[in-house]
């Protein structure tokens, strides 16, 4: 396959998936792996040659543009992993713009605002960066999630991933966890409201999910 890519479009993105695919079983930290992660990371970066190639001949091939989204948001939890910290996040920068770009151009591509969702959840959870920093990804993954859920408004994993964030969000804004003069005791409970009134209806959606249960404990 690699000897008949070159300059075909589609062929690239199946070979960028391949090798991805190869990554993935080697040391994905979002998954079943075999601890390889320098091994995963030279996949990755195969594929990722492969991927810039395709958008070389074609910048708009949407599966070239999926598939680089995908690759650069597993690849900062598996620089994150590998201890590479500052790598992960720079990563993280160039996932959440690739994203923002793609949702920008089409303000109803789903897949674009799920994809946006994943890296600002991984930036905001990295800790070495500033507070408003982390806060600033927060907003952009609930935003992004909640336009799912406004969407699916039954779904009960955008009301799960809606929930989540809010829960973070209370978290950063406590008093007791903010750094001085960021605490904001009514925001914090705000966002605690709003994820306890999330996981409530996500138990009525699913009334026989043990987790939705155990979410609202």
């Amino acid at each position: 396959l690699s000897n008949d890519a070159p300059g075909n479009v589609d062929l690239l993105v199946e070979l960028a998936a391949g090798y991805m695919r190869h990554g993935n079983v080697q040391g994905n930290p979002t998954g079943a792996n075999l601890g390889d992660r320098r091994g995963a990371l030279s996949s990755y970066a195969k594929a990722k040659e492969a991927l810039e190639e395709a958008l070389r001949s074609q910048p708009k091939h949407r599966q070239a543009l999926l598939k680089t989204g995908d690759l650069l948001t597993t690849s900062v939890y598996l620089l994150e992993a590998d201890g590479q910290r500052e790598a992960s996040v720079e990563m993280g920068r160039k996932a959440v713009a690739h994203w923002e770009a793609m949702a920008q151009y089409d303000a109803k591509d789903e897949i674009a605002r799920a994809g946006l969702a994943g890296p600002c959840f991984a930036m905001a959870s990295a800790t070495q960066l500033a507070w408003d920093g982390r806060m600033r990804y927060w907003s952009l993954a609930k935003d992004a999630y909640e336009e799912i859920l406004r969407a699916h408004p039954e779904a009960a994993s955008s009301m799960r991933n809606v929930a989540l964030v809010h829960k973070y969000m209370s978290g950063m804004y406590s008093p007791g966890a903010a750094p001085e003069g960021k605490g904001d005791l009514d925001r914090a409970l705000r966002h605690a409201e709003q994820a306890v009134e999330l996981d409530e209806r996500r138990v009525e959606v699913t009334s026989q999910d043990a987790q939705a249960r155990l979410d609202l404990a």
